[in-house]
């Protein structure tokens, strides 16, 4: 079920260590460098439906770095799908700098370096997925990284908004008998999205 971990509940000499343990457990592993924020007001929500992981997050003006030691570390072999909902941000892999605000989306990849870097006080939902839900080989999934997804109207429109109320309802819904199903859904979802901005996979599954 759902679980909330907040740095408010630790002391404050022990916020940092919590939240960079938190991160790195929950979404993947990272380093965090703090800035001017060593010790965080941060907090993050975290639900599950069926192979999509939910997490919502909020916290300071940190730089999220993977280097290739933290991909040796733990691979969970997923995509994220970033959505800023507050704060701007810049994500940089594979060459590509992405330079986002609330209501963009982003995909980046668990296998390879980037770097995250929170441009004042944020909030942002991830998705993580399976890489395989795409169903894109390793080369095509480094063409699709750090590349904005803008909102606007059609397709994105309508999956940007259902990912958001999932996200928000994430709760309740994993308490439903069909949590597994809408998981499933929301990842058809995105592969579609995928499909729409960056074209059929090569292989043309």
């Amino acid at each position: 079920m759902g679980h909330l971990f907040n740095t408010a509940d630790e002391a404050a000499s022990d916020r940092m260590a919590f939240w960079l343990e938190t991160v790195c457990e929950q979404i993947l592993p990272v380093k965090i460098d703090p800035r001017s924020d060593a010790r965080p007001r941060a907090a993050m929500a975290t639900n599950r439906l069926g192979a999509l992981r939910v997490r919502r997050v909020v916290g300071g003006d940190h730089v999220y770095e993977r280097t290739e030691r933290e991909v040796r570390l733990g691979d969970p072999d997923t995509v994220q799908i970033g959505m800023p909902r507050g704060g701007d941000s810049i994500l940089v892999q594979d060459g590509r700098e992405a330079v986002l605000s609330p209501g963009d989306m982003v995909i980046y990849d668990s296998a390879r370096p980037f770097s995250l870097v929170m441009e004042e006080r944020f909030e942002w939902q991830v998705m993580l997925l399976p890489k395989s839900k795409l169903r894109r080989s390793e080369a095509e999934l480094r063409n699709l990284t750090a590349v904005p997804i803008r909102d606007g109207d059609g397709l994105t429109r309508v999956v940007h908004d259902f990912l958001s109320r999932l996200a928000v309802d994430a709760n309740a819904l994993e308490r439903d008998a069909t949590c597994e199903a809408l998981g499933e859904n929301a990842a058809d979802l995105i592969a579609t999205l995928v499909q729409s901005k960056f074209g059929a996979p090569w292989g043309g599954q």
